[in-house]
């Protein structure tokens, strides 16, 4: 099975823009890296070509109009687009394919491709989340997107056929954020045309896979390539949780809606949160579920229409890939337990208020955590 994988990005901790290897080389200035992968946005800031010079003069990329999809899409950034599917369509002669062209219907072929080598756009946030300039680890860098990786299907000898287009192209790097699911390195196909590009003098970057954050699970690992692994930013998308005795508990959230904080509202522990028949007093409550699968929760929270809800959950990596429609928090079974647990029980016995409140904002740290 071949599956698409997130692509890595530098973090501060490694590229610094004053001084090292970054300033050095140039931030990759007229480099051509290809990824062969779902296609691309043309029309992202990310693929701005401001400052740079005309493409050389050797180069003979092509930018092949199809479905909506211009032959003037390309720039003197984006300097390459090609759709591959002859063996997509010889595995299926009836197939039509609804986008046949380089348009990424997708979206993972224009965050890789943008990973890679996306020019400097400010302003860059996720819905007021993380704001700050986004960029490339190479953003001087020329792109090529082959698109191999269709929404009708893929097949590995459409990925074999880019990167040989590659590999005669004249690119300095490939780079592919995909993989084909537990095949030993000497049996898998594009493991061995990645030798190939190596032979030719082509750099070759690869990703882990997204099988974490559990030790020892590596999707590539091919010795002849570099194999990049996932790393952290340097904020917490995180959500104040301010209870009524004071206690203040930090959970995780991507939240994007609005407003960025709520009125006081009392909790209401509603056990694992399985039932969705919610009785009507619970639903302008923060209801608070210990959960096990917070994809199942979530759920079950939208289909009750609370107006919050706090998971208490004891996957941390959980929030990098749920994002809530109504306002969400996980927190750390730590917190839910000693914290948010014991202070709902005490509040009927006490004076103390049961109304708490929740504000979203993200939170700095220090430093990222990098796993290379």
């Amino acid at each position: 099975m071949l599956s698409l994988l997130p692509a890595a990005k530098d973090q501060k901790a490694l590229l610094c823009p004053i001084v090292g290897l970054w300033p050095a080389g140039n931030f990759g200035d007229d480099i051509i890296i290809d990824v062969v992968d779902t296609g691309v946005w043309s029309e992202s800031a990310n693929y701005c070509d401001d400052g740079l010079v005309p493409v050389p003069s050797w180069w003979r990329g092509a930018c092949e109009a199809g479905t909506t999809f211009s032959s003037s899409a390309c720039n003197r950034k984006l300097i390459d687009a090609r759709s591959i599917n002859k063996g997509l369509h010889t595995s299926d002669p009836n197939l039509t394919i609804a986008v046949n062209s380089p348009l990424d219907t997708d979206g993972h072929g224009t965050h890789t491709l943008s990973t890679a080598g996306g020019s400097y756009v400010g302003g860059a946030s996720f819905f007021r989340y993380a704001p700050g300039l986004a960029r490339g680890v190479a953003p001087r860098a020329r792109l090529a997107m082959y698109k191999a990786l269709w929404y009708e299907g893929a097949v590995v000898s459409d990925i074999i056929a880019a990167i040989d287009q590659a590999n005669f192209g004249g690119v300095d790097v490939i780079s592919l954020s995909l993989g084909i699911n537990v095949v030993p390195f000497y049996k898998d196909p594009i493991a061995i045309v990645a030798f190939t590009a190596i032979e030719r003098g082509i750099f070759v970057s690869t990703s882990t896979g997204n099988e974490g954050p559990f030790l020892g699970l590596l999707h590539n690992g091919t010795p002849w390539v570099l194999t990049v692994g996932a790393s952290t930013v340097d904020r917490e998308f995180a959500a104040a949780i301010n209870l009524g005795d004071g206690s203040l508990v930090l959970g995780q959230t991507l939240y994007s809606g609005s407003p960025a904080s709520l009125k006081e509202m009392p909790l209401a522990f509603l056990g694992t949160c399985e039932d969705t028949t919610f009785r009507k007093n619970t639903r302008h409550k923060i209801v608070v579920c210990e959960v096990a699968n917070l994809g199942i929760a979530v759920q079950n929270i939208i289909y009750a229409k609370v107006d919050a809800c706090l998971f208490i959950s004891d996957n941390p990596f959980t929030e990098l890939y749920i994002s809530f429609t109504f306002p969400g928090v996980v927190v750390s079974r730590q917190d839910g337990d000693t914290t948010i647990l014991n202070y709902i029980p005490f509040t009927y016995c006490s004076n103390l208020t049961q109304l708490s409140r929740l504000k979203f904002e993200p939170v700095e740290r220090p430093h990222p955590h990098v796993c290379v």
